[in-house]
């Protein structure tokens, strides 16, 4: 798992890079924040959808809502980036929706908007 740095305005966000499923639990999830945290000195990033497990975003499983309990207790925002349009759950839809109009988690269906979402939100 690498990391790319982008700049968007006065903001330092890391996009968590890699090819296929690498992040497959909250904890594989929550080492890379700190890790890229940590080594790049940021406090914003990027997840893929392509590169979290098939569960990452079932609610049921629990992962999505712990990795998003930690990144809200260490203070790191955090965009999820995939077609989050396509899925079926009206939970998950309704997660979402209100995490879009908060500061803290983000979802995007592209990284643009992702940057964009960070860059104007403290």
């Amino acid at each position: 798992m690498n990391f790319q740095m982008h700049q968007k305005g006065n903001q330092k966000i890391a996009e968590v890079v890699g090819e296929g499923l690498f992040i497959s639990s909250a904890a594989d999830a929550f080492q890379a924040m700190m890790d890229i945290s940590y080594e790049a000195g940021v406090k914003k990033m990027v997840f893929h959808q392509a590169n979290m497990g098939p569960d990452f975003f079932d609610l049921k499983t629990k992962v999505l809502g712990e990795l998003m309990q930690k990144a809200v207790n260490y203070q790191i925002q955090v965009a999820f980036v995939g077609s989050f349009s396509k899925m079926e759950s009206k939970s998950l839809k309704d997660l979402i929706y209100e995490s879009n109009k908060g500061h803290q988690q983000f979802f995007a269906e592209d990284l643009e908007t992702a940057l964009e979402l960070l860059a104007t939100h403290e």
